[in-house]
């Protein structure tokens, strides 16, 4: 629904909801947000790689381990975004891989970003195959 101006999203959701629970009770009228982008606080991204291993990051395609590269995610927090796209320069740049399941090969297979709405801290943890970063020089 990103592609619905965000107004009419919430026409679209009231009349649904509305309909489903109409025989049980009432429904009252969705209150929007204020800003509709950039609300996620918590990002999961599924580390993949491209053409000439370059690394990527994504999300799995529904029902498969199929990684749908994403570059930009409108609902996704702005500094997780940020912070997926610096460890993709670092993975480039010291050449770590992006874990492969069919071969097995790689060390990079997740990244967790959570965002603290009120604190403002950020909490990043990398999931590798080996309980060590190997040091590139």
């Amino acid at each position: 629904m990103i592609d619905i101006p965000y107004q009419e999203q919430l026409q679209i959701k009231q009349r649904r909801l509305s309909a489903l629970l109409k025989p049980f009770c009432s429904v009252q009228p969705i209150i929007g947000m204020e800003n509709p982008l950039h609300y996620r606080a918590k990002v999961h991204a599924v580390m993949t790689h491209g053409r000439g291993g370059v690394p990527l990051a994504g999300t799995y395609k529904e029902g498969t381990h199929e990684v749908v590269p994403i570059e930009n995610c409108l609902i996704e927090e702005e500094r997780a975004g940020k912070i997926i796209r610096t460890i993709l320069q670092l993975m480039k740049d010291f050449k770590y891989r992006a874990y492969d399941e069919d071969n097995g090969y790689g060390l990079f297979r997740h990244i967790l970003i959570r965002v603290g709405k009120e604190s403002g801290e950020i909490l990043v943890v990398l999931v590798l195959t080996s309980p060590i970063l190997p040091s590139k020089n």
